[in-house]
């Protein structure tokens, strides 16, 4: 299930994706939730975090601003098929809160031609 165009698409639902997408959906914005597992996509429905979620990363086709909540290492190393599937007029940001040798690093992490806020 996915939403109409216009809304915020969420990479990972754990304690900072879902908090975000909480805050959001709290403030009337339809929030498109992408995961890898279906029973983390039950949850985050059951809790409201997200107003469809799925574990298809098409899903972010409709997305205008795309935040990644991802562990360091997928954030660093994103798989191919979320890269694909990143809108190519969506804003890119990630939840990287903190200055470490991570948050140098992903300076390198090539999204495309995406416009990205670090």
């Amino acid at each position: 299930m996915g939403v109409d165009s216009g809304c915020v698409g969420i990479v990972g639902l754990g304690l900072i994706g879902g908090s975000i997408g909480l805050d959001l959906r709290a403030q009337g914005i339809k929030v498109q939730g992408l995961v890898h597992r279906s029973s983390t996509a039950e949850r985050a429905m059951e809790r409201g975090l997200v107003s469809a979620v799925s574990t298809d990363p098409a899903c972010l086709a409709c997305c205008d601003l795309v935040i990644l909540a991802l562990p360091i290492p997928a954030l660093l190393k994103p798989n191919s098929e979320l890269l694909e599937a990143l809108p190519a007029e969506a804003v890119v940001t990630d939840c990287l809160l903190y200055t470490s040798d991570a948050a140098d690093e992903r300076s390198s992490v090539d999204l495309g031609d995406r416009r990205i806020i670090k």
